[in-house]
């Protein structure tokens, strides 16, 4: 069985593009810690939604940089924040895989997230935007219905990562209906 080539929308391989040979022309470089429906794709997990931004672990500093990304994003299409820092916690434990679909880049290194280090954010911020949006939980399903395997240990890891990482009080009735539809999707699986 041939493994498919993960998709990254081309629209964000020419925003890639363009941004690499800026930085190069700039003698400048930056590196890209992957989160987010971006690093799903990157583990070939294909959700139903384009993804044209790409969420960061780690920060960028330099203003001309961000300048750069929100001029590209114009000349592109794009929203100017298709690039962005976010401030969603990891797992302490996370690793970040290199792609070689970045090797094409001079100035640019991008790794991505492990699989369940990327489900326990998600199952975060599924926590945290819960009745607002499903984008989380659609991911987490998809991921599963692709091969991965939502445990009942990953789940508790989950639940565990929302205490450690969410301001106090946490919201029990709303936690406790995070696991329920997490072991859900388990036991769905599982049949």
């Amino acid at each position: 069985m041939n493994k498919r080539i993960p998709v990254i929308d081309i629209t964000l391989i020419n925003a890639l593009t363009e941004l690499d040979i800026w930085l190069k022309k700039n003698k400048l470089s930056i590196e890209m810690k992957i989160l987010g429906g971006t690093a799903l794709h990157l583990h070939d997990i294909q959700i139903a939604r384009a993804t044209t931004d790409i969420d960061l672990a780690n920060k960028i500093t330099d203003d001309s940089i961000w300048e750069t990304i929100k001029q590209i994003g114009r000349h592109e299409g794009m929203e100017e924040n298709w690039i962005e820092c976010t401030d969603v916690a990891i797992p302490k434990d996370s690793s970040f895989i290199k792609h070689p679909i970045f090797k094409q880049f001079d100035c640019i290194e991008g790794s991505y997230i492990d699989l369940k280090s990327l489900v326990i954010t998600k199952i975060a911020c599924y926590y945290d935007r819960l009745h607002i949006q499903l984008t989380d939980i659609n991911d987490i399903e998809q991921a599963i219905s692709e091969g991965f395997k939502l445990t009942e240990e990953l789940i508790n890891k989950g639940i565990q990562f929302i205490r450690d990482t969410r301001p106090s009080p946490i919201d029990e009735e709303r936690l406790e209906g995070v696991k329920q539809d997490l072991e859900s999707l388990a036991d769905n699986d599982a049949s």
